[in-house]
């Protein structure tokens, strides 16, 4: 077959000198030339390949990548990642780069880390197992840490009420659930009334009386309200604050608010007779939330990875576990340096490894044991006796006779009786 170069020189020659006649002189030695054309042509379009991804391979495929601290990973039987598994997980790393790292492309990193698939997307999987997959690593961000405010009111002579005003001033990125402890020093309160930023609050309805000592906590949740007193649940007994709408405790928000704490002393028609408090009481309030802290993520991922994933792959009877395992994992020290790379510049991450905790088996089994014994008993009337004896019987008689007689007086004794004198 005769190469486009050597047809493109050969068209140069006029028809007289035969040079498009394979077998001619000429013709020949225009195909030696345009073979060193062609393979030249070829190492440049190689060269010019080689700046993509798509088409760059070996020692170019890695020179890419080395710009995004990527490298071949190990196979499970040892071998180095060839070119077009590296290739795929190298495109999918590339977009996700641009203009710093991305929660995908973290995730991503941290997957093929420990042996995973970068992406799930080039594997066929069950949504349910997919989805299961995935949620193995999460990443969290913006971390938040505990902060609260304090504050405290103690009521003048003239005062009818006591008020408290806490000026949060919270620098967090996000806003947080708000939980309000309120503690009376001296007193009881009534008509109490928590109103915070955009004058959303809580109001307790006229039935409910805070005995002095007994913290009162409430808790803001999305949409809701939970109130304990003294670990009593008093929610029912909170409304908002017009007195008819479902009590909602406002969140802290990232910028500067107001709270006001209002709260009444024990009113007259309605104290108990030494216990109540009809004065303003003294208030002592907690105000607490998670302030966001901005540019920080932590990465959560199973302490063995391999057992966590394998659980997964049994629940669904999975079977191909090849697809799963691509790589050989990396140990669980380098796995913070994996997350430094991929992170954006000033953005602190930290990586935790997650331990299931062993279920504890509480089960109770009442073991009811019943024993019946019968006994019979015959009685046959049955005796053994043994006699032992002479054959001969000997009897022998002495008889023998004692007598004594008195004779009789002559003048006292009976006549034809016994006589007279000694016998």
């Amino acid at each position: 077959m005769t190469l486009a170069k050597t047809r493109d020189l050969a068209a140069l020659f006029p028809d007289a000198y035969a040079a498009k006649d394979p077998s001619s002189l000429l013709g020949q030695l225009l195909d030696v030339v345009g073979a060193e054309l062609t393979r030249a042509d070829d190492s440049v379009k190689r060269v010019l390949k080689s700046h993509w991804v798509a088409y760059a391979s070996g020692p170019a495929l890695d020179g890419l990548a080395s710009i995004f601290g990527v490298s071949r990973r190990s196979l499970p039987d040892g071998a180095i990642e060839p070119d077009e598994t590296f290739r795929r997980r190298l495109a999918a790393i590339v977009p996700l780069f641009t203009g710093g790292g991305t929660v995908r492309a973290v995730l991503g990193a941290v997957r093929s880390a420990l042996g995973l698939p970068f992406d799930f997307d080039a594997v066929a999987l069950p949504a349910g197992l997919r989805a299961d997959l995935e949620a193995l690593i999460t990443l969290t961000e913006n971390l938040g840490e505990a902060d609260s405010l304090t504050g405290e009111a103690t009521p003048g002579a003239a005062d009818t009420a006591t008020d408290l005003l806490l000026q949060v001033s919270s620098a967090s990125v996000l806003p947080s659930d708000a939980t309000i402890t309120i503690t009376l020093a001296k007193g009881t309160g009534w008509g109490l009334r928590v109103t915070g930023p955009g004058g959303i609050g809580v109001a307790s309805r006229a039935d409910f009386l805070l005995q002095p000592g007994v913290p009162l906590v409430l808790t803001g949740t999305p949409g809701a309200l939970r109130a304990l007193a003294g670990g009593v649940e008093v929610t029912p007994s909170f409304t908002a604050l017009d007195g008819a709408g479902a009590p909602v405790l406002p969140q802290v928000p990232d910028g500067p608010s107001d709270w006001r704490i209002h709260v009444q002393g024990a009113p007259f028609d309605f104290a108990r007779f030494d216990v109540d408090s009809f004065g303003p009481p003294a208030v002592h309030t907690v105000i607490a939330w998670r302030r966001a802290t901005p540019l920080t993520f932590e990465v959560t991922v199973p302490y063995d990875v391999r057992g966590a994933v394998q659980a997964l792959l049994d629940r669904y009877n999975y079977q191909d576990t090849a697809r799963i395992f691509v790589f050989e994992g990396l140990p669980r020290e380098a796995i913070q340096e994996v997350v430094d790379d991929a992170r954006a510049a000033g953005v602190t991450a930290t990586v935790q490894f997650a331990q299931p905790l062993a279920a504890d088996r509480l089960d109770a089994n009442d073991v009811v044991r019943f024993q019946l014994t019968q006994r019979a008993a015959e009685d046959a009337g049955q005796h053994d006796s043994t006699t032992g004896g002479a054959g001969v019987r000997a009897d022998e008689t002495h008889p023998l006779t004692d007598r004594t007689v008195l004779g009789g007086v002559f003048d006292v004794s009976v006549f034809d009786e016994p006589t007279q004198g000694f016998l």
